[in-house]
This record gives structure tokens, sequence and C-alpha cells, in this order.
């Protein structure tokens, strides 16, 4: 299952975390690592790198408003991407979609 934590933990633990960003259907959009965390203009985001969906592969960095990390029910939070692709095939709407 995946990984809930407080609110103050996703502001100082989710480095090195893997992480599923949902849409409002619960359909998995992005799929990543987060890297890093930065200050830019009064705003905090998160550094992360993002995975390419086929092959898993790193594909870009990008910026995250950790706001949205606060959402819980738009993000699962992994220790590890093994742990991260088990909930994509096993419970995610996506793979059920994928396989119908």
């Amino acid at each position: 299952m995946p990984t809930k934590k407080t609110d103050q933990e996703l502001v100082h633990g989710v480095v090195g975390m893997y992480f599923h960003i949902k849409n409002d259907e619960g359909f998995v959009e992005r799929q990543g690592r987060v890297i890093g965390k930065e200050a830019l203009n009064g705003e905090d985001y998160y550094i992360v790198k993002y995975f390419e969906w086929l092959t898993g592969c790193y594909i870009h960095c990008g910026l995250e408003n950790v706001d949205i990390f606060r959402a819980k029910d738009r993000v699962n939070l992994y220790y590890d991407s093994e742990e991260m692709n088990d909930w994509y095939k096993y419970h995610s709407p996506n793979s059920r979609r994928d396989n119908s």
C-alpha cells in the first residue's frame, strides 16, 4: 500500500521517495522520484525526476509545488521503485483500464 505521511513529514521527509500524482478520477498522471527541495519566489517546490511510462526510465527533471504532495487523495508516496511499480500494477485504475 502507498505510504501516507503527515504534513510535517511531507515538508521534510519526501526527498528520496518515489511518487505517483493522480488526477481527480484517480488515474496516475505523473510518476517519478523526489530528488531535492527548492524555494522560488517564496514558494516551496520539490525537484523531481520523472519516469517514462513503458520503460520506467528517467526522462527529465521538473518542479512540483510542495502543496500537491499535501493533497493525500492526489499523491501516493513510496519508499522504493518496487513498491511504486507494485501499486501501479495491482491497485491503480490505470492498470485495470490498460488490461481491459
